[in-house]
């Protein structure tokens, strides 16, 4: 059984094209046969997603896959690849599922693909385009969104966060409103820790628009104090501490 194109008989290139990609034919061929370029082939031949179908008989299938006709399948060898243009000079054997599942298995436990070709010989090729694939899934997984997130915020608990990550230790997960609730607390605690360091901390970076108070001897921040001059009690306290002396200075007499 011939492949078969969806269509009208074919009467121009683009049709011709798929024609003879159905056929088994080699690039090189096709080119040849309708008079134009390979570069033109190989454009039809990736454009070509879902224009074939498996059909069976008795004596023969025909398997064909969206991108590419995949023809490893066909008992009677009628389809014939054009060959890997990329490494013409490897034989490595095809994937079978047992070799997608280690190769999966290997990208979930974290390992890169150099590593993995090195430990099972697989084709770098497959190995590369698959983990890319991999990349792709993990990116549209809200687990891993999450986990990433929690990952986190499980290494500072605080006792507003720990009931939620407890839940999330015995249950693997969270639902989309306890996730939300427990960022939310995170990002109170974060903020009430910023706020303590700006009055203990004279080093801690100060919300634009803040000061504290300085020494007028040693020019040192004064901690448990911070005042926001453009307003009228702030500035009113900056000028009255204008010639503010730390304890430090007074005791060693530096003045």
């Amino acid at each position: 059984m011939e492949p078969v194109y969806l269509g009208e008989k074919p009467n121009n290139k683009k049709e011709q094209i798929l024609d003879l990609l159905a056929k088994g034919l080699s690039v090189k061929e096709i080119a040849r046969i309708v008079h134009t370029t390979e570069a033109n082939v190989y454009k039809e031949k990736s454009k070509s997603k879902g224009l074939f179908v498996r059909r069976k008989t008795r004596s023969d299938e025909m398997v064909m896959v969206a991108g590419d006709l995949d023809t490893s399948s066909l008992p009677s060898g009628r389809l014939k690849p054009d060959g890997n243009h990329h490494y013409p000079y490897l034989n490595v054997p095809d994937l079978d599922s047992e070799g997608i599942k280690k190769l999966y298995s290997e990208f979930k436990a974290g390992k890169k693909p150099p590593d993995i070709i090195a430990d099972h010989g697989f084709h770098p090729e497959v190995v590369e385009k698959e983990y890319q694939r991999f990349m792709q899934m993990n990116e549209r997984d809200i687990d891993v969104f999450q986990n990433r997130i929690i990952s986190t915020i499980i290494k500072r608990p605080s006792k507003n966060t720990k009931p939620l990550l407890e839940k999330y230790k015995t249950n693997r997960f969270l639902t989309a409103n306890e996730l939300s609730e427990l960022v939310r607390l995170k990002l109170r605690d974060d903020y009430e820790l910023e706020i303590e360091m700006w009055g203990l901390d004279k080093h801690s970076y100060l919300p634009r628009g803040w000061s504290t108070i300085r020494c007028k001897s040693c020019n040192e921040n004064e901690v448990g104090v911070i005042v926001n001059p453009t307003f009228g009690i702030g500035k009113h306290i900056l000028e009255q501490y204008n010639n503010y002396i730390c304890d430090i200075c007074k005791n060693d007499g530096n003045l």
